[in-house]
């Protein structure tokens, strides 16, 4: 029963810094889009990342980085908000909490699922692209450093990710947050995020997913096999199925029950 109890946790605890070492991450640079208020700061050193570049558009939460940051001589900040067109200008609408402020207008899905949320105000912000940002701020070899990346930016990920332009290529892990649902008008959904990566040689490994969105993680390949695009494109499908009739709702559910009933 204990290793049974201990198996179970492991299952439905989840660990940022475990998974990097589950995946050998490599800890050479770490590019992370979507900063927020750099939460995952202490996971990035205790994991040992050499150099973690931040960005984050809104300035606010911007400011707080930089506190939280504190003179480490290896992190990189730039208050900079993210898209694939240089120049554009995006309406930032900020949600009264600090995780699910978004450049993209919200459907009925979205005010459904996060019905205790609300958005306070509006602010226009001019966007750059990832590819200028780097390149302007950094040798080639600190930049081909930045093996790992993170893009958590409420439905902006596919932006973020066409951005890199030809950069993309010098990544081998990515983590990025997937929409399940409908959450965002013309944003991408899981679906959309698997064939961008896998148009560029990357296959997704693990998967986290709540009631409308996920995380997950894509590592670089030598080739992906047609069977393994089919499979993981009919999951992608499937899920997001369960989730457009409230079925990850169930799922989650019954997640918590377990946690709460057998692993205490």
């Amino acid at each position: 029963m204990k290793k049974i109890k201990e198996s179970l946790k492991e299952y439905f605890s989840f660990s940022f810094g475990k998974l990097l070492t589950h995946f050998n991450v490599p800890k050479y640079g770490c590019l992370h889009v979507g900063a927020n208020i750099g939460s995952e700061i202490d996971v990035y050193d205790e994991y040992g990342i050499m150099n973690v570049v931040w960005v984050e558009g809104y300035t606010p939460f911007y400011e707080e980085l930089i506190l939280k940051i504190n003179n480490r001589s290896n992190h990189y900040a730039f208050n900079e908000m993210i898209s694939d067109i240089q120049g554009e200008t995006v309406s930032f609408k900020v949600a009264s909490n600090t995780g699910s402020s978004t450049i993209f207008e919200p459907t009925e899905s979205w005010y459904e699922t996060f019905s205790e949320l609300s958005f306070e105000k509006k602010v226009a912000i001019n966007c750059s692209r990832l590819d200028k940002i780097l390149t302007d701020r950094f040798d080639e070899t600190f930049i081909s450093n930045l093996k790992f990346a993170v893009f958590d930016i409420e439905g902006a990920e596919l932006k973020a990710l066409k951005s890199l332009g030809n950069l993309i290529n010098n990544l081998e892990y990515a983590f990025v947050e997937v929409s399940l649902r409908r959450n965002f008008h013309n944003a991408p959904l899981m679906m959309d995020i698997d064939r961008f990566f896998y148009e560029n040689s990357f296959q997704r490994v693990f998967l986290k997913f709540g009631s409308a969105s996920g995380d997950a993680m894509y590592k670089r390949v030598n080739k992906v096999s047609s069977l393994n695009r089919f499979f993981v494109f009919l999951q992608s499908r499937i899920i997001q199925g369960l989730a457009t009739v409230r079925l990850t709702d169930f799922i989650v559910r019954l997640k918590s029950v377990i946690k709460s009933f057998f692993l205490k």
